[in-house]
């Protein structure tokens, strides 16, 4: 659950991550506030505009390949936006950012639900809104910390190792997960 989770948690906190560091992107990008404003809705709204793909998606190509290759997608996309050079490039790839992430939440719930099955489907749920709460909570303090101590590229890069480190545990435990829990053979 844990690893499951750690995907719909990397997206939530990227949702707030930024909203903190909006003038300091404006100044950094010699960008006007109304333009780097982007950054921050253009992600929020492809996040949003994925999410009724996500059962259409998961009917054709499966809920662990998805979640693998859009958790690898959010991964490469927090590296692309850290990369940036511009507001305008800044923009692009948090779109493509909020694509990936808005897959991950939905991906992860259904995982879970077919994991734990009817008898144990509302206990499960209740641990699955933990990245919902505590994403925003710690979002905006993460930002600062980072913006204190950091460039705000930094912001995105964060994501990079604990996406990596995600993207392996998820596919080693769904992997177990797949085989019985007996290793796969070489």
């Amino acid at each position: 659950m844990i690893v499951a989770m750690l995907g719909p948690f990397l997206s939530v906190l990227d949702a707030t991550v930024v909203n903190v560091s909006l003038s300091s992107l404006a100044t950094e990008l010699h960008s006007s506030l109304s333009v780097i404003q982007w950054v921050a809705s253009g992600y929020l709204l492809s996040l949003a505009l994925m999410l009724p793909l996500s059962g259409w998606l998961v009917d054709r190509v499966g809920a662990r390949k998805l979640y693998i290759c859009f958790f690898s997608a959010f991964t490469i996309a927090s590296a692309l936006c850290g990369l940036a050079w511009s507001a305008n490039s800044l923009i692009g790839f948090r779109v493509l950012q909020g694509i990936a992430g808005g897959l991950l939440a939905p991906m992860a719930q259904m995982m879970l639900a077919r994991a734990a099955g009817p008898r144990h489907m509302v206990k499960v749920m209740g641990y699955a809104a933990v990245p919902v709460i505590l994403g925003p909570l710690l979002g905006p303090v993460l930002a600062g910390a980072i913006l204190q101590h950091s460039s705000w590229r930094w912001l995105f890069y964060v994501n990079v190792p604990v996406g990596c480190v995600g993207r392996c545990s998820v596919d080693f435990v769904l992997t177990q997960r797949r085989n019985g829990g007996h290793r796969p053979e070489t």
